[in-house]
């Protein structure tokens, strides 16, 4: 009489056995096979001088590129799979689809996170990349070569905007105060230069110079500086 205990010892080894390769084989089918790096840009505001990298912030354009780190494989004859925040992006991806453009959305954590998923033209598996783009609030600076005004003096402090959805500066509106007092703008030509001209004074006095600018097509998108100068009589 056969020992039913091993046969069934027997088919619970085939079994695992049968697992173990199975789990191999989908293993194997996901190895990476490429090494893929993403580079991204955004078309927000920064001076012209400026050498640092512009910054995206809510609403704002973003261009990813997907570059191929493998001689032997054509980057070109892959299929794209490109996800936002875990969601497909069915009309960027597929055959030759390098590039993903895609808006900017509002997170709990003000970043969009970006997968990528790489497959040959038969369905293989060859690499999956990530990309954690983090949304920042627009800035302005106020440039000024004073800090110190004597009596009789004037002097010209310029705001500087970064990282807003424009194209020019003009398309900001501009507010300059003078501690709270509203100070008038240089001209419609240049509303980011106020130019503050000081009379006779009898005694030191420090003010605050600040500057409020606000987008005209987005006003969800603002920023504010100030700064402390000194009157010197």
């Amino acid at each position: 009489m056969i020992n039913i205990k091993k046969i069934i010892y027997f088919l619970i080894f085939t079994l695992i056995i049968v697992c173990c390769i199975v789990t191999t084989k989908i293993t194997q089918a996901q190895t990476q096979q490429i090494n893929i790096t993403l580079t991204w840009s955004t078309d927000t505001y920064v001076p012209l001088k400026y050498q640092g990298k512009a910054l995206p912030v809510r609403g704002s354009n973003i261009e990813i590129i997907a570059n191929i780190d493998n001689l032997k494989i054509n980057s070109e004859n892959l299929i794209y799979n490109w996800f936002v925040n875990d969601y497909f992006q069915k009309e960027s991806s597929g055959f030759n689809k390098q590039i993903l453009k895609f808006n900017t959305q509002i997170t709990i954590n003000n970043k969009n996170v970006i997968r990528l998923e790489i497959k040959n033209i038969n369905g293989a598996f060859l690499g999956i990349a990530y990309l954690s783009i983090e949304t920042h609030q627009p800035e302005i600076i106020i440039l000024t070569d004073k800090h110190e005004i004597k009596s009789n003096q004037e002097a010209q402090f310029i705001a500087q905007p970064y990282f807003f959805n424009i194209s020019n500066i003009n398309e900001l509106d501009y507010k300059w105060k003078s501690d709270e007092q509203e100070a008038s703008k240089t001209g419609e030509n240049n509303p980011n230069i106020l130019i503050l001209k000081i009379n006779k004074l009898a005694e030191l006095i420090k003010k605050k110079i600040s500057i409020y600018a606000e987008n005209k097509n987005n006003n969800l998108q603002r920023a504010q500086k100030i700064i402390e100068i000194t009157l010197i009589p």
